[in-house]
C-alpha cells in the first residue's frame, strides 16, 4: 500500500481552463504515484496532499516544466490527527431533536469511543502508532431495536439497511470531521452505538433516516465537548523515519538543526 500523505497545500490556477488542465494532470500524476492524492473542491480549487514538502515541490515543478501550468500555491498544512487515549461514553441514551426546513428530525443515541490500535504497537517500544481508520460497530441493543441480523458484519447491513446506512454513515462523517483538539480527523478509534431509541419507534427511522444522521453528529460532538472528557483526546503528528548523510565537520551542525526541530536520532 501507498504511504499516506501527511502535508497538505491548496492549488489555484488564474483561469477555469488552466484549473481543468490541472486535475487532470494531477489524476495522471496520481497513478504513477499513488502516494500523491488530490481532491477537487466546488470552488475551482484543488487540494494536493504529499509525503511532504519536497515531495510537493517536485510534484509543482513537473507541472510548470512538463504542463506549462503556473500555480497559485497556499501555505502548506500538517496533516494531524486526533484520537482518544481512554474510553469515552455518553453512558445514557443523548436526544437529538430539531425541526429542519418544517420537518422534525429526532432520535436518541448512546454512543461508546475506545482507542483502536494495533497489538504489535501496543507491545512494542516506539512511541509511533500505525495509523488506522476509523471503525463504527452497532451494538446488541441498537441492532435489536432498528430490527437488524445481529451476526451481520456492518458492511452487510450498509447494503441491506438504509437505516444502518445512514447512521453508520453518519457516525463515520462526525469521526471525519473532527475532534474538539483541531478540529482534525479522528483515527485509531472505534465507535460503537450501544443504543438507539425514537419516539416513534423504528417505523419513524426508516421513513426518515437522515434524522439517525444527524443525530450522529450531535451526540458524538457533544460526547468529545464535555470538559469531563477532554482530557481523554490527544492530537496524532505524522513522523517519518530518514536516514541523513553528511561530511564529518558538520555532523554537530546537522545534529543540532535536528533535534531542534524535533526530531530524534538515532
Amino acid at each position: 500500500a501507498a504511504p499516506r500523505p501527511v502535508l497538505t497545500v491548496r492549488l489555484e490556477c488564474h483561469s477555469a481552463s488552466d484549473q481543468s488542465l490541472l486535475n487532470d494532470a494531477l489524476r495522471i500524476l496520481s497513478v504513477e504515484d499513488p502516494s500523491l492524492v488530490h481532491e477537487e473542491h466546488e470552488d475551482g480549487s484543488t487540494l494536493l496532499r504529499g509525503l511532504g514538502e519536497l515531495h510537493v515541490e517536485i510534484t509543482l515543478d513537473r507541472l510548470r516544466r512538463e504542463r506549462g501550468l503556473e500555480v497559485y500555491v497556499g501555505p502548506p498544512k500538517v496533516a494531524y490527527r486526533e484520537t482518544v487515549l481512554d474510553e469515552v461514553d455518553t453512558g445514557m441514551l443523548v436526544k437529538f431533536d430539531r425541526t429542519v426546513g418544517g420537518t422534525r428530525m429526532e432520535a436518541s443515541l448512546r454512543l461508546k469511543l475506545e482507542p483502536l490500535n494495533c497489538p504489535e504497537a501496543v507491545a512494542g517500544d516506539s512511541e509511533c502508532l500505525p495509523l488506522i481508520e476509523p471503525r463504527v460497530a452497532l451494538g446488541p441493543q441498537a441492532r435489536d431495536f432498528l430490527g437488524l441480523d445481529p451476526d451481520a458484519c456492518e458492511d452487510e447491513l450498509m447494503l441491506r439497511s438504509e437505516t444502518a446506512r445512514a447512521l453508520i454513515s453518519g457516525c463515520v462523517g462526525s469521526l471525519r470531521r473532527g475532534g474538539p483538539l483541531g478540529p482534525h480527523p479522528l483515527s485509531n478509534v472505534l465507535l460503537t452505538v450501544m443504543d438507539v431509541d425514537a419516539e416513534g419507534g423504528p417505523a419513524q427511522l426508516q421513513s426518515m433516516p437522515g434524522s439517525l444522521r444527524a443525530a450522529a453528529a450531535h451526540v458524538l460532538g457533544e460526547a468529545l465537548r464535555d470538559k469531563n472528557h477532554g482530557s481523554k483526546c490527544a492530537v496524532l503528528e505524522p513522523a517519518m523515519a530518514v536516514e541523513v548523510s553528511v561530511p564529518g565537520e558538520h555532523v554537530g551542525t546537522v545534529l543540532s538543526d535536528l533535534t531542534g526541530r524535533r526530531g530524534t536520532v538515532e
